[in-house]
């Protein structure tokens, strides 16, 4: 009974630094991508051949675009137990804390630090125009950040968090459906905002799944041959 509760316990350690050391990868790749170089786009385009170039191919197309998905993933993997661990209430008011309020505040210094470096003429960056664009620029309301460019992914996710009380109760065929319409309305063109990135909701819905049917340890005790 000692051994397979250590050995539950080895495993348990094991998948928290992986989904830490990914979540570490993901948010560099996400960085990476939408960080600003000082070049332009035809500037850029016209290193695609050089070893510079290839390197930033390389980690775009291989770790940037995989970035969100894999958050996403993750995100919905952990929901399940933390629900059943604090409840709705404490679960909910947890996630606002950390998603909506550092999204909220990282968006209010880009608008003062970028938007009061424009005004000052010390570079070319949006600036407020009217109080509805200010408000679009903290919270993503009804079109993605003008300055934090990222911010779509923190607030879509919010809004899977907010669901998620509701999810964890729907079986696999609701959860499935509910995927498969996410991934179709990425795909389709934009109709209304409530979600920027629809795939977000799919693979967040994708990652419940594999939580509840213990997909990844299967995936990983596999051999491959």
């Amino acid at each position: 009974m000692f051994q397979e509760s250590q050995t539950f316990a080895d495993t348990r350690a094991r998948t928290s630094r992986a989904i830490g050391l990914a979540r570490v990868l993901c948010i560099l790749g996400i960085v990476y991508v939408h960080a600003w170089t000082g070049l332009y786009g035809p500037a850029l385009s016209a290193l695609d051949h050089t070893p510079q170039g290839l390197l930033r191919w390389g980690l775009i197309e291989l770790l940037a675009r995989s970035s969100v998905p894999l958050l996403s993933l993750v995100s919905g993997w952990l929901v399940g137990p933390s629900l059943a661990r604090r409840g709705a209430r404490a679960f909910l008011a947890g996630k606002a804390r950390t998603v909506l309020v550092p999204m909220l505040a990282w968006n209010a210094i880009a608008i003062v630090v970028v938007s009061g470096a424009a005004w000052l003429g010390w570079l070319y960056a949006p600036q407020p125009t009217s109080w509805g664009w200010l408000a679009n620029e903290l919270t993503g309301l009804v079109h993605p950040n003008e300055i934090n460019v990222q911010m779509p992914f923190l607030r879509d996710l919010f809004l899977c968090l907010l669901v998620a009380p509701l999810l964890v109760r729907q079986g696999d065929r609701t959860l499935a459906v509910v995927a498969v319409a996410a991934l179709a309305w990425s795909l389709a063109p934009p109709l209304f905002p409530l979600l920027q990135r629809p795939s977000i909701l799919g693979f967040f819905v994708l990652g419940m799944l594999v939580r509840r049917h213990d997909a990844a340890a299967r995936i990983a005790g596999r051999r491959w041959r």
